[in-house]
């Protein structure tokens, strides 16, 4: 029993994982003079000034997207590593991601998982279950949004909360402890986009070394920190695991994350400028066959 909780208290931990961000604030910074302190708040005006600087930037909606490749996202599995294990590279093994998704006539649906191991990595310990309907436009705007979070071993539910876009306005309803509904509400922009939309969307954009898109972004597992106004960059291409690919990067609520699209368009890995954490695309024994004999046959 202590190790469940144990574990349900690590799981919390991961479910910060998709806002890309690690909180290190010190304490002692607050405790700077008042003549510091001004040159401090003129420098970060300057900084966001710089950040939020979007005149340069196209709008996602001004690209003919096709929505018929992300047809490959039907089901991709990713392993999502964290700085500070015990591996020899530093990194330790934490939890699956899974992508799902279905695409209709007016439609496309999203069933993403992220599976926590405890021992045994063949059997699931919990899962959280996020499952969105989004519209058929250029930031896959979400219609209607649901969260769970399942103890699998006793098909208990953890947590769970629902949100819809009505208008300018995001509106999450969650459960609490004492099962009473806490309704809680967001502007959310016209050019606002989930985590999980960006993932699939970088796939489909054109791979132009310094082309910008302006986005106002929203972490999905984090909805109530509020947004970003920020821009997906085209980097160019970047060689990585012998494959060649287009770098992308965005800014998150905290940190500035990279983003790996191969040339077939699929997403192959993402990771944070610090190295704190990592997701990178697993590939069944077929697939990773078929893979190396295309990468020696290139060289």
């Amino acid at each position: 029993m202590i190790f469940k909780y144990q574990i349900r208290n690590l799981f919390l931990m991961f479910t910060l994982l998709l806002s890309f961000s690690l909180e290190n604030i010190n304490a002692a910074e607050k405790k700077v003079s008042s003549s510091k302190s001004k040159k401090k708040e003129s420098k970060v005006k300057v900084d966001v000034k710089k950040e939020d600087k979007t005149a340069d930037s196209d709008s996602l909606n001004d690209i003919n997207l096709d929505f018929s490749k992300l047809e490959q996202w039907k089901s991709l599995r990713y392993m999502y590593e964290k700085k500070g294990g015990p591996a020899p590279n530093g990194m330790i093994y934490t939890t699956t991601w899974v992508f799902s998704t279905t695409i209709t006539k007016n439609e496309i649906c999203f069933e993403d998982h992220i599976e926590l191991f405890s021992e045994d990595p063949e059997e699931i310990d919990s899962k959280q279950i996020l499952k969105i309907t989004c519209k058929k436009d250029a930031f896959l705007t979400p219609e209607k949004l649901t969260y769970s979070h399942v103890e699998v071993e006793e098909d208990l539910e953890m947590a769970s909360y629902a949100a819809s876009i009505k208008g300018e306005e995001m509106i999450i309803e969650e459960d609490d402890e004492d099962a009473d509904i806490i309704t809680t509400k967001l502007k959310w922009d016209k050019n606002s986009i989930l985590t999980n939309a960006l993932f699939r969307i970088v796939t489909l954009l054109p791979k132009t070394k310094g082309k910008k898109y302006s986005i106002n972004y929203f972490s999905t597992m984090n909805l109530k920190r509020g947004s970003k106004k920020t821009a997906i960059e085209c980097l160019g291409p970047e060689k990585w695991e012998k494959l060649n690919c287009t770098k992308f990067k965005y800014q998150s609520l905290k940190n500035t994350v990279f983003l790996l699209v191969d040339d077939k368009g699929a997403l192959r890995q993402v990771k944070d400028q610090n190295g704190a954490f990592r997701l990178t695309l697993l590939l069944d024994e077929k697939e990773a066959a078929v893979e190396k004999k295309d990468t020696e046959e290139i060289k």
